[in-house]
């Protein structure tokens, strides 16, 4: 690609269509969720308070910290986290993994939560 040893990979990755390392991961956890939809609820199935957070996947207290961290939870908080656009994709995988590339690559995004 002609770039030199201490050159940044990150506009690399962008021209090839790579996703970083912590991007990969989190990409991967979100896939997680998707998939795996069964085995989450979300806020509006235990609750009938129309409240901004209904359409979030619920988040059990957690007091281990090996708990808190593992894909379970940390899953449920990057979801959270996703655009309610990207999020009402989630019914259809396919979709949803090709809109959470783009968004990815396109933009460089870093989840916080």
């Amino acid at each position: 690609m002609g770039c030199g040893r201490r050159d940044s990979c990150r506009t690399l990755f962008q021209e090839l269509g790579i996703l970083t390392l912590p991007s990969q991961c989190i990409f991967c956890l979100l896939l997680f969720v998707v998939k795996n939809s069964k085995l989450f609820s979300v806020n509006k199935d235990l609750h009938s308070i129309n409240t901004r957070r209904q359409s979030n996947l619920h988040q059990p207290l957690a007091h281990l910290k090996k708990y808190q961290l593992g894909p379970y939870n940390m899953g449920i908080k990057l979801f959270n986290i996703l655009p309610a656009s990207t999020k009402d994709e989630s019914h259809n995988p396919s979709r949803f993994r090709s809109l959470l590339k783009k968004t990815f690559i396109g933009d460089n995004i870093v989840l916080v939560g």
